[in-house]
């Protein structure tokens, strides 16, 4: 009598194996096109890929509106212990006339089943399309969008590539561009291609350059190209720059040696979309001591927006010196890291993120003057009165 749990197990088994063996069969070329050409032959070798180099049998048959005029020269293939390829021969014949018009596809399968207890479990198929391209009478375009890299102030270029599928010469095609910010879907810029003619059966690359002068943050590009009366479309994402935080200012207020410091961290989205989750982590060393390690509260910036987050620091065992202050910014999967330079005095701390005094006493109070200063001004005002009484005495004995 089988365990209750026996298939459940036999069936997860089963399942691992086949998801670890996704990658373990291939096919190259994925896919071919070509257009239709009326009673005209052509013959492609597929390479069938065995990556694990196992001992395996796979089988091979086609699917698709075009398959009655796909042929195979084999309808299985039978791999050795250490073949990792094989060859399949396909002919394509195609008809004296087609009565539709577009794209007519074929699909090359190469599968392989999987058996545990004598049946057939599972099974993994690849395939290979093969694309006949009817043309259109007339003329017919077809827009296909490419994006370059872009960054505020930097160039990049929108390609899209017309393909005119029809049966007639296309006089002039003209590609215009609208760039919309996904967060307001604000037009933000507006760009138009130069005129071009497409012969039939070919392909016309239009190229715009833009350089961005707008936030960093997510756009959506929208491409329509105008042709003989007709237009196209199409349209992708895109971003400008990557998501990123910056460290605009750290401030501590109400400080005194041996209470607790609060940093106040001034963090500003460089991002035009908002950030959820932003936090950070603090850590003040010096050398290999380890003073403090503090985590922030978790806040959401919005669209190149700013906002506080506070670290503290207990001082009850620290002295007067210099100190070691590493900051880490946690924002959607990324992180950005910043060291600074703090001196730690009776009442203020100093940081190397402005090379001045960021804190002391309270709010609005001057810093009560030094011994040192002190001392310094007595002594100018001593030799000016010693330069007086000199000139004095000089006018008198003359």
């Amino acid at each position: 009598m089988r365990h209750p749990v026996a298939q459940p197990c036999l069936f997860l088994i089963v399942l691992v194996l086949c998801s670890s063996s996704v990658m373990a069969l291939g096919v190259v070329p994925s896919s071919q096109e070509r257009v239709f050409e009326p009673g005209q032959t052509h013959t492609y070798q597929l390479k069938i890929l065995n990556n694990e180099g196992a001992q395996k049998t796979v089988n091979l048959y086609v699917i698709g509106d075009l398959a009655p005029f796909l042929s195979l020269d084999r309808d299985a293939l039978s791999f050795s212990s250490g073949q990792r390829e094989a060859f399949v021969t396909v002919t394509l014949r195609q008809p004296r006339s087609a009565s539709v018009q577009g794209r007519v596809e074929g699909k090359v399968v190469v599968q392989e089943h999987s058996r545990a207890g004598g049946q057939i479990a599972a099974s993994l198929s690849v395939v290979s399309r093969f694309t006949l391209v009817v043309p259109y009478a007339g003329t017919y375009a077809e827009a296909k969008l490419f994006v370059g890299d872009f960054d505020r102030g930097k160039q990049g270029n929108f390609i899209i590539e017309v393909r005119n599928l029809g049966e007639e010469d296309i006089a002039e095609a003209q590609a215009y561009f609208k760039v919309l910010n996904m967060g307001t879907y604000e037009t933000v810029a507006t760009l138009t291609s130069e005129p071009r003619r497409i012969p039939k059966e070919e392909s016309a690359f239009f190229t715009v350059p833009w350089r961005p002068d707008v936030p960093r943050g997510s756009y959506r590009v929208v491409a329509t190209v105008a042709y003989d009366g007709e237009t196209v479309e199409a349209e992708e994402s895109f971003a400008i720059g990557q998501r990123s935080v910056a460290i605009d200012a750290i401030t501590v207020n109400e400080f005194s040696l041996g209470g607790i410091a609060k940093f106040n961290i001034l963090l500003r989205n460089e991002w035009s979309g908002a950030l959820s989750g932003v936090y950070a982590e603090v850590t003040i060393t010096q050398g290999d001591e380890r003073y403090a390690f503090s985590t922030t509260q978790t806040v959401d910036l919005p669209g190149s927006g700013s906002r506080l987050v506070n670290a503290y620091w207990d001082t009850g065992n620290v002295v007067p010196g210099a100190y070691d202050m590493e900051v880490v910014v946690y924002y959607s999967g990324e992180q950005v890291q910043k060291s600074f330079d703090i001196v730690v005095k009776q009442d203020s701390i100093e940081t190397g993120f402005t090379g001045q005094v960021v804190g002391g006493g309270r709010d609005g109070e001057q810093e009560p003057i030094s011994p040192v200063s002190l001392l310094v001004v007595l002594v100018v005002i001593v030799l000016v009165v010693n330069v007086i009484l000199f000139r004095k005495l000089l006018r008198k004995k003359s």
